[in-house]
């Protein structure tokens, strides 16, 4: 599917600071899932699977450029955020990698 990640433009957060909008990178697993609309700091997420301590994770939104563009989570389309929150369980893991994966058979 589809995804957006981290822009690595530089983005200031309340009381936080200039944050540069990267998305780790490495191995994690998802540990932590939100049903439907999540208001956070920095913007609305739909159905949220998260992946990373500092509050990473994979979730919809209504922009999904074919570029990175995040200020660090993986954006993937609404509709595909409704599947990924039901079919895809807690502790399944998720490699982050900053150069694209070859297919597999």
């Amino acid at each position: 599917m589809p995804i957006s990640s981290g822009s690595g433009k530089a983005f200031e957060e309340a009381g936080e600071g200039t944050h540069i909008a990267k998305t780790p990178t490495g191995d994690f697993y998802f540990f932590a899932h939100i049903y439907g609309l999540h208001k956070s700091h920095l913007g609305d997420l739909f159905n949220p699977v998260y992946f990373h301590k500092d509050g990473y994770a994979v979730h919809g939104d209504l922009l999904v450029p074919p570029y990175p563009a995040s200020h660090g989570c993986l954006r993937i389309t609404v509709e595909d955020s409704k599947w990924f929150v039901n079919e895809v369980p807690l502790d399944t893991p998720i490699l982050v990698s900053e150069k694209a994966l070859p297919a597999s058979r």
